[in-house]
């Protein structure tokens, strides 16, 4: 599996969980404005995509996201005459749109995330038949594969994504709700998301404060669309802040 990786000179560290489709400048616009403020960022290619090797098997997403965690976690890498190293107190998961998928299901099972953050997510595979607006996250997924980037994810098959459609498969975060409540969640949705019903995030976050979370943010973004929802430095700067505000409250609990 590809990643991109860029050592920063803080313990701060995130993972960037991309979404569908080709790799494009917003995605690098993540990495470099983290890593400016000293943030080690990584970025995975989901194995099957873009020439990482193996298969893209839609749910792998967040197998792909816990080896870059282990990775993260041993603080060095070696390869050849290149030799990195950083030191990592916490990890925090960033999902964009599809990316949020598998950030938040991986985040809630891997000790060493203590954060989680999804932006613009569709957070579940309920059809809009059921009383959401506009189109189908998951299907539309499915079109853009087929139609522009089938050649660059390996193994997806009709089955597979039936499957998906049908949440058959372990990568909804609706799933996971009590071992989220013990995580620190940021939702961050526009208002006007022409792809990804707000709707979705709205209902979760409603889903984590019942289910007893007080460790969930949400910021919903009036007149904002699916793409501007994670292309904003402002929204990188919310992030960040967001990140080292709750780590620090995360050490004075523990104090």
């Amino acid at each position: 599996m590809l990643v991109d990786l860029a050592v920063g000179t803080s313990s701060d560290a995130v993972v960037i969980a991309r979404g569908i489709g080709r790799p494009d400048e917003q995605e690098q616009e993540w990495i470099d404005r983290f890593n400016k403020n000293g943030f080690t960022v990584a970025m995975p290619y989901y194995s099957g995509t873009w020439g990482s090797a193996g298969t893209f098997l839609i749910d792998s997403a967040k197998d792909d996201l816990r080896r870059v965690a282990d990775l993260l976690t041993k603080g060095e890498f070696h390869h050849e005459d290149e030799h990195l190293i950083w030191k990592v107190e916490g990890i925090t998961f960033i999902g964009l749109s599809f990316g949020g998928l598998a950030s938040l299901v991986a985040g809630a099972q891997i000790d060493s995330v203590d954060q989680t953050v999804a932006i613009g997510t569709p957070i579940d595979s309920i059809p809009y038949s059921e009383g959401y607006k506009g189109r189908d996250p998951i299907k539309q997924a499915i079109f853009i594969l087929k139609s522009g980037y089938g050649a660059r994810y390996l193994g997806f098959t009709a089955e597979r994504w039936e499957q998906a459609l049908n949440g058959e498969l372990d990568m909804y975060p609706t799933q996971h709700i009590h071992e989220l409540v013990n995580k620190y969640v940021l939702l961050v949705h526009g208002a006007d998301d022409e792809q990804t019903d707000v709707r979705r995030s709205d209902a979760f976050y409603e889903q984590l404060k019942a289910a007893g979370s007080t460790k969930v943010d949400y910021l919903r973004l009036e007149n904002e669309g699916h793409r501007m929802t994670y292309s904003h430095e402002q929204i990188h700067d919310y992030v960040m802040n967001w990140i080292r505000k709750t780590r620090e409250k995360a050490k004075s609990a523990a104090v």
